[in-house]
């Protein structure tokens, strides 16, 4: 009888050990934070992991409907060039893009207040002025695509929610406050992240926000409010106040040959000056704005090449004569596309024999060419 007693305690003991066990692990899939790694781990996801040049490219005066060919990608391809209601709600539509820099914000967000309550903070100055600038980034894209562009009537017009704090409870209410709202939140973490950056930080500084990316970042973000000195001041940092020495060699960047993937894999090598930031992003349009079929319908066709863009007559002369570089456009009469090769489509294998996985492209969106024209901009202005 003693026996049998002390083995249902010893079985009833293993039990509470084994539910006090299970009841320590975190119930969902959370980051715990503990270390400084932890943190850099962390702030891989602030970074939004979608893109809008999808939808902007379709939506804008680039693309147009080539006749005869009734290949569209896909709903939203129809739905964006047309300027309808979007009602795709997977890749590159207007409610992925919104969820992903919301999820790139709280993780942000997290960040932020692990450094900001960690015993020795100071230790951290570098992620947090990371995690800040990945904050306003995601904000500024946000409020750039739902909300109306900077202009005299932003004390009033509608913004999108700034959020500051990582959210606890599911759909809480959120204030989207006023567009000059959002942009003085913008200007408050860009003015307190940029000074923590670091780019020793970090093994490869052109996939994280270092200095120049945030110079560039600063010089666009008071483009589109009309502070003109500060546009010149940020693209000074990073341009110099000479000639140019950071551009991109788009002659040898033609000399690669259109086919394949060299042109855009050289668009995003980190060793090179003229590339300053460098985001993955889960999207199809390395696919259907690169050199193939898909999506022909809609696409950057020959004759606005010919007449509005590429190889348009400048008030410099036709784009094929001398002094005038050779970028090697991408075109192909049978899909009607012409292409500049910046970004290429690659794919994320999960399942080889089903063939599953993720398309996917890898973004530059500050460059130093970019930067020299908002710095011309502003010296027009």
């Amino acid at each position: 009888m003693k026996k049998t007693i002390y083995i249902l305690l010893g079985v009833l003991s293993f039990g509470l050990l084994s539910c006090n066990d299970f009841l320590d692990e975190v119930p969902d899939n959370r980051t715990e934070i503990k270390t400084k790694d932890d943190v850099k781990n962390l702030l891989v996801s602030a970074y939004p992991n979608a893109t809008y040049f999808y939808i902007c490219e379709m939506a804008s005066d680039n693309t147009d409907e080539s006749e005869g060919s009734a290949w569209e990608f896909d709903v939203l391809q129809r739905e964006a060039f047309s300027w309808g209601k979007i009602t795709d709600v997977f890749w590159d539509s207007p409610h992925f893009i919104w969820e992903e820099c919301y999820t790139a914000i709280a993780a942000a967000n997290v960040a932020i207040e692990f450094i900001e309550n960690s015993d020795n903070p100071e230790s951290l100055n570098a992620q947090l002025g990371e995690a800040l600038l990945c904050r306003a980034y995601s904000h500024f894209i946000l409020v750039n695509l739902f909300s109306k562009h900077f202009s005299s009537t932003s004390d009033t017009d509608l913004g999108i929610p700034y959020i500051t704090q990582p959210e606890t409870t599911v759909n809480p209410p959120r204030e989207r406050g006023t567009v000059a709202k959002v942009y003085e939140n913008i200007l408050a973490d860009l003015t307190k992240g940029l000074p923590l950056i670091d780019n020793n930080s970090y093994v490869i500084p052109k996939y994280r926000f270092n200095k120049e990316a945030v110079y560039a970042f600063a010089a666009r973000i008071y483009l589109y409010l009309g502070e003109m000195d500060e546009v010149i001041e940020y693209a000074n940092k990073v341009l110099g106040t000479g000639v140019p020495s950071k551009l991109r060699d788009w002659a040898y960047s033609g000399s690669l040959g259109v086919n394949y993937d060299f042109q855009p894999n050289e668009y995003i090598e980190v060793d090179n000056p003229a590339t300053l930031l460098n985001i993955s992003a889960l999207s199809s349009w390395g696919y259907i704005g690169g050199p193939y079929s898909l999506g022909r319908r809609y696409t950057h066709t020959e004759m606005i090449s010919a007449t509005e863009t590429m190889e348009t007559l400048t008030p410099w002369g036709n784009m094929g004569d001398p002094g005038f570089v050779n970028q090697g456009v991408f075109t192909n009469p049978d899909v009607n596309k012409v292409i500049c090769r910046k970004i290429a489509g690659y794919f994320k294998s999960h399942d080889p024999i089903a063939g599953t996985g993720e398309r996917y492209n890898i973004n530059v969106p500050f460059t130093t060419d970019e930067l020299l024209l908002c710095r011309a901009e502003a010296y027009i202005r």
